[in-house]
């Protein structure tokens, strides 16, 4: 994901776990959060409720998760869109175009 992020044009800074994403959130300035749901010591949306009170950053939820109770809680835990995976570029793209235009 970050090489295609790459190939698109943005600057990307990966983590593998919301440790990690907790550690370059207080080092760094983002514009835009996309994370998975599922994490290796955690969840997406614990990160996003922690985040979202902290940082203007927008956010993508990019998951597997694509029940409707899922998707809602995605939503109430501030992040502004979620896509299913697998996700193409175009869809990719246009989701991080709306998310960042909002």
């Amino acid at each position: 994901m970050t090489k295609l992020l790459g190939t698109l044009g943005h600057r990307v800074t990966g983590a593998a776990s919301v440790a990690s994403a907790r550690v370059m959130a207080r080092q760094n300035e983002f514009d835009l959060l996309l994370s998975d749901l599922g994490l290796p010591d955690g969840s997406g949306l614990d990160l996003m409720r922690e985040l979202k009170g902290q940082y203007a950053a927008k956010s993508i939820a990019l998951t597997g998760y694509g029940m409707e109770q899922d998707i809602k809680e995605s939503g109430d835990a501030g992040f502004a869109a979620h896509l299913i995976k697998p996700v193409g570029a175009r869809q990719l793209e246009q989701a991080i175009h709306e998310s960042v235009r909002q």
